[in-house]
Order: C-alpha cells, then structure tokens, then sequence
C-alpha cells in the first residue's frame, strides 16, 4: 500500500484507490498518518478536527469517521490497519508505505552520498525524493491548525532537497540544469542565504561571475533593508572567492596557449622547480652547509635578487631529493611572517608534519613552542622556513610579538637535542635589526648566506633554460640584450622574469627574439606596458576602483618608505566599489600577474601586488602613492582604530571624539582614499554619540537657564557650544552665562560610575544652587595643556582632580591671578585650594560593617602599600572593628616587597583574599587600587568553591555598581569619598568669595566620606552606622594608629629557588646559584667609579669563585644601551656593597632579572634578593 501526503491525500495499492471520505473524515487518516503505530487520544483527534468548536457528539463522530475509513481501507490491506487502543486509535503500517518518511530517508542519504564524495549517487536519491512530491504537502489542509507545523517542516525539507541535488549537479559538473533550478527556488525564497550561495556558484560555473556578485549585493541590501543583518560569514567569505576566481570553485580563467614557464613578478615555487635556473653554486653553498651540520640559513640580499625562488624552487626540492642525507625525511614547513607571525609558523607547521602528529591550532606563543616541541617529541626533524623575513619588521606593529617569535626560534635552535633548523630570507636593508635582539642576533650573524647578484652566464642559463624546455627557442642576440640590462642592476631580477613571461606570452613562432623584446621596450617596457595596458581595459569607475584597491595594498613605513600590504579580499569588497567592476580589475591585474592572491592562516582570501618592483617600476602607481603617503598612513591609523572597536565589541569608549572626531571628519572631507563600510559605521557611531552628548548638554542647560531667569531676572540665556581643538585636543562644553564668575571642571567626564559621575553630580547641584558661567573640559589624556589652556582663556577658577592628576602645579605657578582646586592630592601654591579626605574616617565606618557582619570573627585588611597614606585606611578600620565589637581579630597585610606595581596586581590581590581568607576571615576591606579587585575574584571563587557566603568592602568609590554579576552578591558597601561634595564646596566658596589657598580634609561631619549604600547589604545595620557616623561628627573623637597584626603573604617564588653570592673584597662567590637563561647565564656587574657607575660587562655566572681581576678579563664589553632599563630601580632601592661593588643583577630566567645588595653579618658579607623584575 502506498500513502501519500506530500500533495493531496491518497491511499492506493497498485491501480485501486481508496475513497476516504469527506473532509473531517481526511482529516482523522491525515493525523494517524503522522503518527503512524502510536496511540493517539480520541480528545486529540476532536480538537484536530473541530478545534475549540467541538459539537456534543465530536466523540461519536469520530467513531463513525474511523468505522467508515476502516471499510474503506480493507480492500487494500490484508488486515485491518486502524486498530481500537485505549484512549483512542493506532494506525499500524510499515512507515516506508507513507511518501514522508521515503523522502525523509532518500534525502538523508542522499546528503551521506554528498558528504562521502558520491555526487552522482547523491543526485539520483536526490532526484528520486523530489518525485515523491505531487503537490504542497498536506495540501487539503494548508489551513488546519493541526497540520501547520508539520506542512512547515516539510517545506523546509522540500527547500533542502532541492539545494542538495543542486550541490550535486555542481559536483558532477552540470552546472546549466542546476542553475536553472536554483534561480527558481531564489526568486520564490529571496531571503535564503543557502540557496543564494549555490545561485552565486551556479551562475560563476557558468561563466556569470559578475551575476553572481550583483546576486550577493542584492541579497545584502535585502537583508540590511528588512532585517538590519549582514550576509553570514561563510557567504562573505564565497564572494571573496568569486572576486580572486578561486580555483576551488571549479571554474578556472581561460589558459593562454602553452604553459608558461616564466613567473612573472612571483617568486618560484617547489612546483617550478624544473624550471629554476642559473642558481647552481648558491644552491651548492646552501647544501653543503647543511651536510655540514649548519642548523640555521639566512639568505641575506637586496629586495629582487632571487632569495625566495633560489629556496622554494631550489633548496627545498634538492632536500627533498635528499641531497643532504636524511633530508628527505624532513617536515618542511613554509611561512611568510605577515602580521600574525606566530599564527602563520603554526598553521605552516600543522600543515607539514605527517598525520600522525598532532600539532593543535593556535596562535598564541605557547602554541607555537608546543608545536615546535611536539614535533621533537615525536622524532620529526623540522625545517621552517620564513621567507620575506623583514615583513617581521614591516608588518608587525606589536614588540612584544616580535621578540616573543625570535625569542622561540633561537630558543628552540638551541634547545638541547633540537629537531629544529630554520632558513630565513631577508632583504639586505633589514640586515641590521635581527642583530639588535640579544638572544636571536649572535646565532644570526653566524648563519647569513650572501645572495650574490646572477652572473652573465648564470643569467643566460636563467633565461634561455625554461624556454628550452618548453621547445621554444631563444635568439642568442635576445639572451645577450637581456644580460647586458640586468647584471650589476640592483633588484633587475623580477623585470628580469617578467620581462621573459611577456616575451613567451607574446611569442609568434617558437623562438623568443630580440625585435618582440625591443618592442616590448626593453627591461622596463614590459612591466609597464602591461600595467598601463590593463589600466587601459578598464572602464573609468573601474580605473577609479583599481586605484582605490592598489592603494590598500600599500603601507607607509616609519621612514615613509613604502612596502607591500596583503589584504583581506573582504575589505576590499567593503569599499564603496561595484561588485562587478571589483571583480573585473582583479582578474585583469591577477590575470597579468600584477597581483597575486593566497589564503590567511584562517582561510580568509587574501590579494597583494605580486612584487615591490611594481611599486617603483610603474610610473602611475608611484605617483599615486607619492601623491597619498599621508592620507595611507592615516587610513592605517583609523582601520587600527576600526579593529579595537571591533574587537571591543563596538564599546563607545573606542569611539573618537573631540577634537580627534573632527580631526577625522576634515581628513574624511578632504581625502579621496574610500572607506569602507566598517570605517564609516565607525564614524557615524561616533557622530550619533556626539549628538546625543549635545542633545543631553542642551537639557541640562535648559534647566539651568531655568533656574538661573528665578534667581536673576534679565540673566541673559545660556548658549550651548561643542567646542573641539583646544591645546591637548580636548573635547569641551561650554554653558555660557551671562555674569558670574568663569568656573572651568577639568575632569574624565561623566558616565564612570565613579570619581566622573561624582564630579559632575556636585557641578550639576551647584549649576543648579548658583550663579557662574560653566565650562566642563574632557580631556582626551593628559589634563596639563587643558587646565593651561583654561588658565590663558582667562577662567577665575579651574577645578581637576579625580583620577586626574596633573597641571594645577605648573598653571598656578604661571597664572597667580586664577584660582585652582585641586581635589584628592595636595598642591602647594598661594593661589591652590587641595581638598582631601579623611580616608580613616570613612575606613572606620567601614570596620564597623566588617564587625557587624562577619561570622567567624575574623576581618582582614589590605594594603596596597605598607606606607603612612594606606596606614590611614587600616587604622580607621581597625578602630572601627574594635569600636564595635573588641572580640574580632583584624588581619592585615600587604603585597610582598618584591611586587613592584603593588597597586595594579588584580593576581596578587586573589592571592591576598586565599591567603586571608585561609586565616578564618570572612570580610576583606581592600585599600589597593586595582589589586584589591582581585580580592573580591578570590571571595566570589572561594564561595561558589564550599557555599560559605563572604564579604568584600571595597575603597574610594562605590564598586557595587562596577562589579559583575557573580561578584555583586559579595559587595557589602565601600568607603566612598564624596568627590561630589568637594566640587559643590569649592565653587561655592569661591562665588560667596569664601575659597582660601591651603589643605582642607573633609571627613564625616563635613559629608566628605561615608558608605554606599547600593545593594541594601546593611539595610539592618543601619542603626548602627549611624550611631557610629555621629560619634565620628563629634570633634573630640579621635582615631589611633593601627596596632593589630600585619602577617606576611608568601613571598612570589624565585624563578632560582637558594641564591647566595658572597663578597669578602677580593672575590665573589657564586656556588649554589640555579640559573636559566635563553643562552647561558650571565652576571651584569656595576662598578663605582669617580665619574659614576660603569657597566663593566657581561660574564658567564659560573659554579665557581671569581676574583675581581676574573672578572674584567672575562667579561664582555657593555654599553649603557645593554643594561635594562630596570637597573635604575635597583640603584633606588639602596643597594650597597663591598668596595668597587655597587651591585650585581643576575639573570634568574628567560624573563626575570634579579638584583642582589650585601648585608654584613659574622660570616662576611652575604647578598640576599632585593628585587625581582619581569621583563616586557
């Protein structure tokens, strides 16, 4: 029997048919049908057939419905089908009799066939369910509620059908018939990304590459216009494909005649390695070097003398071909450092070692030094090569990753028992800067190979051998011109080369001679010629897109040299160019090898000028880029800018503003470079922002202009002004009044959360209670020109402080007639008001939360710094833990002496709250800057850990509204200074002519400090805090210093676990020092001379005793330039020793320095560590 659904509804067995009724009846088979051999409820059926409109008799009908599909059915069947089980019915058939489940299953394994490499069986089962249908499916009952989401789901599963034999004829080649049908199904689904990516392949297989483009830019202005979304990724990707012609998608450009053996403006590759001439005694040099045990080649020569091809057509080939034993078995991996060198050494690394290694994906250092070393650990020998190894000076903006990728290869050369050898290829003039890295230079220079410019005879064995073996002949006189005009020219070799390609494409007989060269225009014609020809194939919009894409493919160097840039296809394909005409210009300079294309680590299409020859060598390019140097260099900057706010997730404090906004949009005005859509989403977010900064700076002003027409009347109305450009490029807003004194608020602006929203809450309350002409000033960075800048503008008074610090000194100095605050730091001046806090005021109503919270008895405390400012938050906390109950033990501590940036330590911090909290506390008061944050990560772990709640009290601000929500729950309050009061203060003073110069502390009573109160944490304490808050009020309440103990966290380990070095005058002692270094370990030792100190040199720290005069004969010449810059620290800290000795610095490992002073004791004097500094 056979049951269909996929069209009307029928039921047959070979030419018989069965009548099934009415349409209620139809729709009883119809559920039973889609739930074949499962009961279903006779409730279930009734509301499938009435819905919520079921007449008194539904139940019986329903009877009668199946009593009369039973008789129609037992014709066909051989037994009765529709089966009586409570509480309904049961329809037993074999589910391959219904047409749904045959095309479910022909199209599940038509998708196997696909994925397994069997299109053609694919298409067959493909084609076989598409026949099943005759019709919609369920289609009498389109607009029954009870069949909607199965009529849904078999639609889709029609739609996939139909893809799936569309991506099988692609695969077997019928590219007409499947375009045929997946234009139909694109014009019926305009939205559906997955058909649209086969119309695109389908409509480029049959030669419409540029159908293909307007296909995809119609399908993004769709979904942009109705839904604000960008095409999917993997569909981006497909048309940066079809704009470079990949080869991968079947269709390849059009072969001119034979094969050339010339290539052009690219280097040789392994492929061309038979025809690679005139390199026979530089590929003899190579070879023997490496038979000689010689782990590191650098080929060293000018840009154009054949570095890359003599390696990749000639080196790697012969090792192949083991001309150095054992080099056959070799894993030859093949980079180009681009900007991500070390993601490159890893995918060329993982795509050259056999199966059988597993080398993971990564692109972070320890990726690349596990690759390195599981490649050793599996017995592979490995040989990287980094051609164009000055792109690692040219196209890698981070230091830190450059010396981190030099710093794995020389460490990983020198490795014991290495399975590394590295060949690098470098241009001659960055010859100097692989020597300015200590650990990679020494090996360096001993391994340069210089690539000497061709001989005469190598030149003619060059050009004449390719041809030859391609049978076509070259004119003796040809090969004598050719050589004449390239030896002795630096970097001739690619026109060399493109020159010779020309010369073969052109060809019309089998010999090159020398009227089709001189015809070209000698050595440069050529390369010109077919520059300014395929510039002239191009329509005008095209010229105009080519130049805009050639220009991307540019970067201006430090030195406004120029240089190769390799582009994502995507952001060319961004720019404001027809797809089309991209498309064409690409493939008309691809297909004259101007521009070569390849694929990023990733997979992402890539295109660059084939070579820099091109750069310098066609006239028209040069001028562009001559005519463009500066706007390249600020398209680079913005791109840069483009990509963290990407990579921040469009944060709006990656936005321009102020000044560098409009310094922007006149750049954008005037320059004719195009931005991409990316570039000028990036600029109209940051237009928008602007707008509603002004929009809400127009509110505030509004309601100021409000109040100040109550308080005086004819107070002529504020205007609003976004000013942009002041000295430092500060962004500023200026509410002009019109009497009063000019009050200018150097600050960070508002939206913090923190010291910027306090400042701007106490200006907007004396905007509102006073009467003075407002201006806020934002700096961009530094606050010194901005308040300078206000000081010449002629302000009466300039406030700054917050988390700015900086400027109130030098401007008070130079303007005695202005009137500075300072806020949160003292400055002293006649003319300087500083307003501090009282931090143990406020600490002390922190303690007092800490004891009335806690549950174990225990607080802890911690300082950033043992010092007196830090003191006063702990004296103040413990005086208030005391004041509220004297059983709890308050613990303090500090970072250990050898943490140098104590107050940006978030790790140190974690550390601190598990080293307190292992002590029995259960609340952490932190005073540490950003290391205390760490504390409050240590209490939201360790509570999530065993389930005990903890608490955090934090300092300075309120961070309950900066935290997370995982560590919210633990934020009990903070000692918040009220920077807010201290703004409000400091302009009323000054208006009522009250402001004196001097210190003012503002504490409790003053409403200068005290706790916030976000989260309602201490809701039931507050009685108590405030009985607390009024004895603080009283004058007479005074705080004592902190006397509970302070213990000691655990020190940060040494890298060298026992160091001692000893010092009697005449030698030093090194025995017992464990040390590791990138080569060897060394010593920098420092002598006191009359003129200073003097860096003596560097020595091998040995297991031994050495006398002074060991010293100087061993050590290794050393200028200022060698010592790290860390040495000054070291000095600062009071190191002293025996005579002639300032100090010794060893290093402990890869990363650290240690620095080591003498204390006397009985046994002579004994060196101990006195600091310990990581390096980058």
């Amino acid at each position: 029997m056979h049951f269909q659904l996929l069209g009307p509804l029928r039921v047959s067995h070979g030419d018989a048919e069965a009548n099934l009724g009415g349409h209620k009846q139809r729709v009883v088979l119809a559920g039973l049908l889609l739930n074949t051999n499962r009961v279903v409820g006779t409730d279930e059926l009734i509301e499938w057939v009435w819905g919520e409109d079921a007449p008194r008799t539904a139940a019986h009908s329903i009877q009668i419905y199946v009593s009369e599909l039973r008789r129609a059915l037992r014709p066909l069947a051989s037994k009765e089908l529709i089966v009586t089980r409570e509480p309904g019915y049961v329809l037993e058939i074999d589910e391959d009799d219904v047409d749904v489940d045959e095309f479910e299953r022909l199209v599940s394994e038509a998708a196997l066939d696909l994925q397994e490499g069997r299109p053609n069986e694919a298409a067959e089962r493909a084609r076989a369910a598409l026949g099943l249908w005759h019709g919609p499916a369920l289609s009498e009952f389109r607009y029954d509620e009870f069949a909607q989401s199965t009529i849904r789901r078999l639609d889709d599963e029609h739609l996939a059908a139909q893809e799936l034999l569309t991506e099988s004829e692609l695969a077997t080649g019928r590219a007409v018939a499947a375009l045929t049908r997946i234009e139909a199904l694109v014009e019926a689904h305009p939205l559906r990304e997955s058909a649209t990516g086969l119309l695109m392949q389908a409509l480029y297989r049959n030669g419409r590459a540029a159908d293909a483009l307007g296909t995809y830019q119609r399908l993004r202005h769709r979904l942009g216009d109705e839904l604000g979304v960008e095409p999917s990724p993997h569909l981006q990707q497909l048309e940066d494909r079809i704009l470079i012609q990949d080869p991968s998608l079947g269709q390849q450009p059009p072969s001119p005649g034979s094969r050339n053996p010339y290539k052009g403006l690219r280097p040789f590759g392994e492929d061309d390695a038979a025809d690679f001439f005139g390199r026979t005694a530089l590929l003899a040099q190579l070879t023997s070097r490496l038979r000689d045990g010689s782990r590191f080649l650098s080929l060293v020569g000018p840009s154009g003398s054949g570095k890359s091809s003599a390696v990749r057509a000639g080196l790697i080939p012969a090792l192949r071909e083991n001309e150095v034993p054992g080099a056959s078995e070799w894993a030859i991996a093949v980079m180009t450092p681009g900007s991500q060198p070390i993601a490159e050494a890893v995918a060329a690394l993982r795509a050259a070692v056999p199966p059988d290694v597993d080398v993971p994906p990564g692109s972070d250092p320890r990726s690349l030094t596990a690759a390195i070393q599981t490649c050793r650990a599996s017995g592979v020998d490995l040989l990287l090569v980094v051609d164009q190894f000055e792109e690692l000076f040219t196209l890698v903006d981070n230091e830190l990753t450059r010396q981190t990728f030099l710093d794995i290869l020389s460490e990983s050369l020198a490795a014991p028992g290495a399975s590394l050898r590295l060949v690098i290829t470098l241009r001659g003039d960055f010859y100097d800067r692989p020597l300015l890295y200590e650990g990679f230079g020494p090996p360096f220079a001993e391994s340069v190979v210089s690539v000497m410019p061709l001989t005469p005879s190598e030149l003619g064995e060059a050009a004449a051998g390719p041809a030859q073996r391609s049978g076509v002949a070259a004119e003796p006189q040809l090969i004598a011109a050719l050589v004449a005009d390239v030896a002795g020219r630096s970097g001739a070799l690619p026109l060399f080369q493109y020159t010779l390609t020309d010369l073969f494409d052109r060809r019309s007989s089998t010999t090159l001679t020398l009227e089709d060269y001189q015809g070209l225009g000698g050595l440069e014609g050529a390369l010109v010629g077919r520059a300014e020809a395929a510039f002239a194939t191009l329509t005008p919009s095209q010229q105009t897109g080519i130049r805009q894409v050639m220009l991307r493919m540019v970067r201006i160097g430090p030195e406004a040299e120029a240089a190769r840039r390799q582009v994502p296809v995507r952001e060319l394909s961004l720019l404001p160019i027809d797809g089309a005409d991209l498309h064409s210009s690409l493939n008309t300079f691809g297909a004259l090898r101007l521009l070569s294309f390849d694929r990023s680590p990733d997979g992402t299409p890539t295109v660059e000028i084939a070579h820099e020859a091109l750069l310098d060598t066609w006239g028209r390019f040069r001028h562009w880029i001559d005519d463009n140097r500066a706007d390249l260099r600020k398209q680079a900057s913005l791109a840069a800018a483009v990509s963290a706010w990407s990579e921040a997730g469009h944060d709006a404090d990656y936005l321009p503003a102020g000044a560098q906004l409009a310094e922007l949009e006149l750049w954008v005005a005037a320059t004719d470079l195009g931005l991409t859509e990316p570039e000028h989403r990036y600029l109209e977010e940051a237009r928008r922002r602007r707008l509603r900064q002004q929009e809400e700076a127009a509110t505030a002003a509004a309601h100021t202009r409000r109040l100040t027409r109550r308080a005086r009347l004819g107070l002529i109305g504020l205007a609003i002004l976004i000013v942009a450009g002041l000295a430092g490029g500060l962004a500023a807003l200026i509410l002009s009044g019109g009497e009063g004194p000019r009050v200018a608020l150097v600050y960070a602006g508002r939206g913090d959360q923190a010291f910027g929203d306090l400042e701007a809450s106490g200006w907007d309350r004396a905007l509102r209670e006073l009467t003075f002409q407002a201006e806020e000033i934002i700096p961009i960075a530094d606050s010194t020109d901005e308040i300078e800048s206000a000081a010449a503008a002629g302000f009466d008074l300039i406030i700054s402080g917050g988390i700015l610090h900086g400027g109130i000194a030098e401007a008070s100095a130079d303007y005695p007639d202005t009137s500075f605050v300072q806020i949160d730091m003292v400055v002293d001046g006649p003319n300087v008001t500083s307003y501090l806090f009282a931090q143990n005021e406020g600490s002390y109503l922190a303690g007092v939360a800490a004891a009335l919270e806690t549950r174990t008895g225990t607080v802890g405390f911690l300082g950033g710094m043992n010092i007196p400012i830090i003191n006063e938050f702990r004296a103040g906390f413990e005086a208030g833990v005391r004041a509220t109950d004297p059983t709890v033990t308050v613990l303090a501590t500090y970072p250990p002496a050898t943490v140098t940036t104590p107050f940006a330590r978030a790790d140190i911090g974690a550390q601190a709250g598990h080293f307190l909290m292992d002590q029995g506390a259960d609340v952490v008061f932190a005073a540490a800057g950003i290391t205390g944050w760490g504390v409050l990560d240590a209490i939201a772990e360790r509570t999530d850990l065993d389930g005990t709640h903890r608490w955090y009290i934090g300092a300075d601000v309120d961070q309950y509204l900066l935290t997370e929500d995982r560590q919210r729950p633990h934020v009990l309050t903070s000692m918040v200074k009220r920077v807010d009061e201290a703004v409000h203060r400091a302009i009323s003073d000054f208006v009522d002519g009250e402001l004196e110069p001097g210190t003012r502390v503002l504490g409790v009573a003053e409403g200068g400090v005290g706790l916030a109160a976000s989260g309602g944490f201490l809701d039931q304490h507050q009685a108590a805090i405030t009985a607390a808050t009024a004895t603080l009020a009283d004058p007479t309440t005074e705080i004592p210093i902190a006397t509970g103990p302070v213990i000691d966290m655990p020190e940060e380990p040494l890298p060298a676990t026992e160091v001692i070095v000893t010092f009697d005058g005449e030698t030093c002692d090194f025995a017992g020092l464990e040390a590791i270094t990138l080569d060897e370990p060394f010593a920098l030792v420092v002598t006191n001379t009359s003129e200073g100190d003097a860096f003596t040199g560097f020595i091998p720290v040995l297991d031994e005793t050495l006398t002074f005069e060991d010293l100087q004969q061993r050590s290794v010449a050393a200028s200022a330039n060698d010592v790290p810059d860390h040495l000054d620290l070291f000095r600062s800290q009071g190191m002293a020793g025996p005579p002639g000795i300032r100090s010794v610095v060893v290093t402990l490992d890869a990363g650290h320095w240690g620095a080591f002073c003498t204390t006397a004791t009985d046994e002579g004097n004994v060196a101990y560590p006195a600091a310990l500094i990581e390096l980058g």
